[in-house]
């Protein structure tokens, strides 16, 4: 399994996925995928890696505890406010349920 491409930001950088599965798959922090997708000049879809945490039962404060720890870790600035935003829109674009976009991320990954 690896981080997949999603997408491409307004900017041409690559949107990688898959960052949650990886790391409770093989216990790697998600610090290590945010590093790596800077490397890669890409970055991590947080929003993704949300939803397959509320399809794995995580909540959303444990999970947004660790997408602040992780991008501290990784030394990467980040604004928390826009990142909480934009995951709550994933429950308003999937009606409450965000799990299903994170169980669409594992059965594609897992295919």
């Amino acid at each position: 399994m690896a981080l997949l491409k999603l997408g491409l930001t307004p900017e041409g950088k690559a949107v990688l996925g898959g960052a949650f599965q990886m790391s409770d798959t093989h216990g790697l922090p998600l610090s290590v995928f945010i590093e790596l997708a800077q490397e890669r000049d890409s970055v991590l879809s947080v929003p993704h890696f949300f939803a397959s945490a509320m399809e794995a039962g995580w909540d959303d404060v444990k999970t947004f505890s660790r997408i602040e720890e992780a991008f501290r870790d990784s030394g990467t600035p980040f604004d928390l406010e826009r990142i909480k935003t934009g995951c709550i829109a994933l429950f308003m674009r999937f009606d409450g349920k965000p799990w299903e976009m994170g169980r669409k991320m594992r059965l594609w990954l897992e295919s």
